[in-house]
């Protein structure tokens, strides 16, 4: 039986996913105070039981520990457990310890979230875009509808903006948004953000339409085509390695290696 303290911090430390053991065998988890390693407080982790089974100890081995916390997790953490123990010796209730403690917990968490976002911001202040709508077809003169919305965090969700999806039933009926980078329109998946630089805009249609469909379509293009429009720098890297020499049949291509992480199971 877990102690009131552990039970507490059980509330408050990040959750995380425990997979089923290749052997069959039980994953018993655990959670560390921080007792004996401070830097451990908050951490979870299983170890395999196998018991007298027979069975051998999985893939993740005897025992697996998800990631140490953030210095700021860590003291929230710390914060909200001396309210808790203060409150017990204090004489009150463990159900009244616990509402400080989650209390204390979550006001610290909202701030740093609402610090973490502005800060964010200042580094993606928002971007007013012009996104041009087709919405009926018409073969005479440009029909498309101008809007001017604003960024979050570099980024525009068409599902997040209730008046264009009143206007467009989207995602109900499917739409498309021009890409510049392969010269087309793509479908818009429903939950997705697309990211827009300033100087940048949207071009939206229905999926059913053509080019033949959107009058004007042309010289938004062009408009567009016409300004001096950054691009990823990732994307400007495989343009750079397209553009090298490549080896010849006597000669072997080297590649760069990426080592993954694979320890965050979140």
């Amino acid at each position: 039986m877990q102690s009131p303290r552990k039970e507490f911090l059980d509330l408050i430390a990040p959750r995380w996913r425990i997979p089923r053991c290749t052997s069959g065998n039980l994953h018993n988890p655990g959670l560390c105070m921080g007792s004996t390693a401070p830097e451990n407080i908050g951490r979870r982790y299983f170890y395999c039981n196998a018991g007298r089974s027979g069975r051998p100890v999985c893939a993740y081995g005897e025992e697996t520990w998800s990631p140490i916390l953030s210095a700021a997790s860590q003291a929230r953490l710390r914060n909200a457990l001396n309210v808790f123990d203060n409150a017990l010796t204090s004489k009150l209730s463990i159900r009244a310890a616990t509402t400080q403690g989650l209390t204390t917990f979550r006001t610290e968490e909202k701030a740093a979230c609402e610090t973490a976002e502005f800060s964010h911001q200042l580094v993606n202040p928002p971007v007013e875009i012009d996104i041009f709508l087709y919405l009926e077809v018409h073969f005479a003169g440009d029909v498309y509808t101008q809007e001017k919305r604003s960024t979050k965090n570099g980024c525009y969700s068409l599902y997040s903006d209730s008046e264009l999806c009143s206007l467009t039933n989207f995602p109900v009926r499917r739409w498309s948004v021009y890409d510049r980078f392969i010269k087309s329109f793509v479908p818009i998946p429903t939950f997705s953000n697309l990211t827009v630089i300033k100087g940048e805009f949207l071009v939206i249609r229905p999926s059913s339409f053509t080019d033949a469909h959107c009058q004007g379509l042309q010289k938004l293009l062009l408009k567009l085509q016409s300004r001096k429009l950054s691009e990823p720098q990732h994307l400007k890297r495989i343009r750079d390695q397209d553009a090298e020499p490549r080896p010849g049949s006597s000669k072997r291509a080297r590649y760069d290696q990426d080592i993954i992480d694979l320890t965050d199971l979140e």
